[in-house]
């Protein structure tokens, strides 16, 4: 077995680091969507990981566009976040002086989206869902009248719950034709705004 001197290690170390720094960087571009509708996740985070000390990131924009520029070129572990989806792992490689673009469709993590309101209708017990925040309001008068005469019932969720807002805007949807479909459209002036 041939001992490896300390020199030969740092002459090729070196000539690494060098190779790395004297190539132009590349970078990747994108947008993050949604499954549910192909909707952008702003605030969607990608991060780009070669080794614990070789990190990039990006956070995407209102219409779920990201860029991450400059980028050593070489092949980097993907991830990608966005509250309420599924987790995006791969792998990507950067070429020097090359713009790499992805366009990554994350997974809703629907617990009331169109299924569940196909089920609810199934059952006699269709609901509007509204997501109002920290402090969710009261229903009023109005709206009890509302469940009443049009035999849904309105469900008011705090921030809390995990459905991403497209998975909420689903399930209302298939209310909403439903309502179309038995009551025409006078039911819609009549109900929540939110």
């Amino acid at each position: 077995m041939n001992p490896v001197h300390e020199s030969t290690v740092r002459a090729v170390l070196t000539v690494a680091l060098l190779g790395c720094v004297s190539s132009r960087p590349g970078a990747v571009a994108g947008r993050i969507l949604s499954t549910v509708d192909s909707v952008p996740l702003p605030g969607a985070l990608v991060q780009l990981q070669a080794a614990p000390n070789v990190r990039y990131a990006a956070v995407a924009d209102s219409l779920g566009r990201f860029l991450v520029s400059p980028v050593v070129p070489r092949t980097y572990g993907v991830t990608v976040r966005s509250i309420g989806h599924a987790v995006y792992q791969g792998t990507l490689t950067i070429r020097p002086g090359v713009t790499s673009t992805a366009t990554v469709l994350l997974s809703a993590r629907c617990t009331l989206d169109s299924g569940s309101a196909m089920r609810d209708l199934q059952a006699g017990r269709p609901r509007l869902v509204f997501n109002e925040g920290i402090a969710p309001t009261a229903l009023t008068i109005e709206d009890s009248a509302f469940q009443r005469r049009y035999r849904v019932r309105y469900e008011i969720l705090g921030d809390s719950d995990p459905n991403a807002a497209e998975c909420l805007a689903q399930n209302n949807r298939v209310v909403g034709r439903y309502l179309d479909g038995r009551y025409g459209h006078s039911w819609r002036a009549e109900a929540r705004r939110d």
